[in-house]
């Protein structure tokens, strides 16, 4: 019965711990938001080459064509970033080649490699195939999710709660909460940088900065 006992209060315990590492924090002094995912499964499809949309989905998303997935709540992470000062903004367009508009951030994300932590912008992961090094550090956009009706609710939501795609490498979904500041020349222009992501599904935090 002792033994009973002691594994369930190991399995509350671990529960306990994996639900703190997921959960959303909101730091408005540090300008902050931060919340856990893991190394997406990018290589299911071996057609693409590594090819890549999205920086971070939600599980759901195009998680075959991301590097990162996160059981994150796409409404409090709208809100979250509100509240650390960054304004919610427009979509750019890749085929009108018009840039994203909204508060600027920077993506970071840190993780543990072995005994040691770790913590990179998340450019790190991105390689620019048109010239073969990590993807060029700008800033990242707050373009804010376009409405679009939700017929799950039956009303007009905020369309990532719909694609469950959450930062995009290219201007061409406006459902998105984040796009990138780099305008991309091709449609396989970005892929995972093989040589610095972690493993897939090594647990990540991740955090988005306010930026000036």
């Amino acid at each position: 019965m002792t033994s009973r006992i002691l594994a369930a209060g190991l399995l509350l315990a671990a529960s306990a711990v994996a639900q703190e590492a997921d959960s959303l924090k909101v730091d408005e002094k540090a300008g902050t938001v931060s919340f856990g995912g893991k190394v997406a499964q990018f290589d299911k499809y071996e057609q693409l080459k590594g090819a890549i949309e999205y920086l971070l989905v939600m599980p759901g998303g195009k998680e075959y064509e991301a590097i990162f997935v996160a059981k994150v709540d796409g409404v409090a992470l709208y809100e979250g970033m509100k509240k650390i000062g960054l304004t919610p903004g427009k979509s750019g367009s890749q085929d009108d080649k018009i840039a994203p508009e909204g508060g600027n951030l920077k993506i970071w994300v840190s993780w543990k490699d072995g005994d040691k932590e770790r913590k990179e912008p998340a450019e790190t992961f991105v390689l620019d195939a048109l010239v073969n090094k990590p993807m060029e550090q700008k800033p990242w956009v707050f373009n804010g999710s376009r409405e679009v009706f939700n017929p799950a609710e039956g009303k007009m939501t905020l369309g990532v709660l719909n694609t469950k795609n959450v930062v995009a490498l290219y201007w061409n979904d406006s459902t998105v909460l984040v796009q990138t500041g780099v305008a991309s020349k091709d449609a396989h222009q970005f892929k995972v940088n093989k040589a610095a992501v972690p493993k897939s599904g090594t647990a990540v935090r991740i955090t988005f900065e306010a930026t000036k």
